[in-house]
């Protein structure tokens, strides 16, 4: 099955705590242990951060879809400043993590990798 066909209708929870938002649920083990939670409250798929996709898709099993984000910071203590998988190091390393999708910024700000967005998705496309 797809996963488009998974997710259609559904709910996707983002799973993610860094150690800017919590410090205490900033670990892989308690990422998992949400994730495990909001696929038994009816969860279509779960989003979260390269450090822990692997923990998650272990948690979750198989049929759920896992969906990678890295965030990535452009300015150092502007925490508005960044963008969400902005390059194709961090498409890979998810990819090698074992996530199924990946997200990416889609806004109009400036990229960090100087593609333009069309660019950066026929980049993912033709690696993927």
């Amino acid at each position: 099955m797809r996963l488009l066909d998974v997710v259609k209708g559904g709910l996707i929870v983002s799973c993610y705590a860094g150690e800017d938002i919590n410090e205490l649920m900033a670990e892989p083990v308690a990422m998992a242990c949400v994730a495990r939670s909001v696929m038994a409250g009816g969860a279509a798929a779960v989003r979260t951060n390269l450090a822990n996709v692997p923990a998650v898709k272990e948690a979750v099993g198989a049929e759920v879809p896992v969906i990678g984000i890295q965030k990535i910071h452009g300015t150092p203590g502007d925490p508005a400043d960044f963008r969400i998988t902005p390059t194709m190091a961090e498409v890979d390393a998810l990819v090698a993590a074992g996530a199924d999708a990946i997200a990416v910024d889609g806004t109009r700000r400036p990229r960090y990798d100087d593609l333009t967005l069309a660019e950066f998705l026929a980049a993912i496309k033709r690696a993927y």
